[in-house]
């Protein structure tokens, strides 16, 4: 189910509880338990977790929470959420985004719309986690530490180890070299965006993992060095 609202900082407090239960019917009160992957929770929500949430028509988002906040990434932003009162389940917010949890079952009510009926699925890294998402590729690498994440057609966002804000590049170039190396080009934020990616094994520093590809990512001037694997 999805509904249009619009919000404004000063009264969403007021308006968005009373409208979430009027337009996106909350959960149940008892615990839900589901097979599959899929979370099995206890409805008081007071239990860390990392979950990806598909809800109906396709959207996702994940979260990730330690009990006094929820750190929600929509793909292209990330936000965190305060943990707030609630009557049932687990209720996180800030003054334009809600997120209520109830077991593995969550309703989100963000950029202008409520989603309800959200399931969610642990995900035991990021790399499951970015799978989840639906993210087609993903890339890391070390000192200093980074990582990209790209959905073909779409965006490829970069974040870096101590910088709180993400680069993306919507609609990012995709582009096949004669060495038959995958080139992804792309701006953010004032800055030249390039991610190549060739088949030839790459151990990641840190780990010591193994990946099928070597990737290096150029911002600008800069290059930077890691491996990489499509998902």
């Amino acid at each position: 189910m999805q509904c249009s609202w619009f919000p404004r900082t000063a009264v969403l407090a007021v308006v968005l509880p009373g409208f979430l239960a009027g337009c996106a019917a909350l959960l149940p009160t008892s615990t839900v338990t589901t097979s599959g992957g899929n979370a099995s929770t206890a409805a008081n929500g007071d239990e860390p977790f990392a979950r990806v949430y598909t809800c109906p028509g396709g959207f996702r988002f994940s979260a990730r929470t330690d009990g006094d906040e929820a750190r929600v990434d929509l793909g292209t932003r990330r936000l965190t959420l305060a943990r707030e009162p609630a009557e049932t389940g687990t209720r996180y917010a800030d003054d334009e985004t809600l997120l209520q949890v109830q077991g593995n079952q969550a309703t989100i009510a963000v950029d202008a719309s409520i989603r309800s009926g959200c399931r969610g699925r642990d995900a035991a890294d990021p790399w499951q986690a970015a799978a989840l998402r639906g993210v087609d590729l993903r890339a890391l690498g070390q000192e200093p530490g980074w990582s990209v994440e790209v959905v073909e057609g779409e965006w490829l966002r970069i974040v870096q180890a101590g910088e709180a804000d993400m680069l993306v590049a919507r609609d990012p170039v995709r582009e096949r070299t004669g060495s038959g190396a995958t080139v992804y080009t792309g701006r953010a934020a004032g800055q030249r965006l390039r991610l190549r990616l060739t088949e030839s094994g790459c151990t990641d520093s840190m780990s010591g993992e193994s990946y099928p590809l070597t990737a290096t990512l150029t911002l600008d001037e800069r290059q930077l060095r890691g491996c990489a694997r499509t998902l």
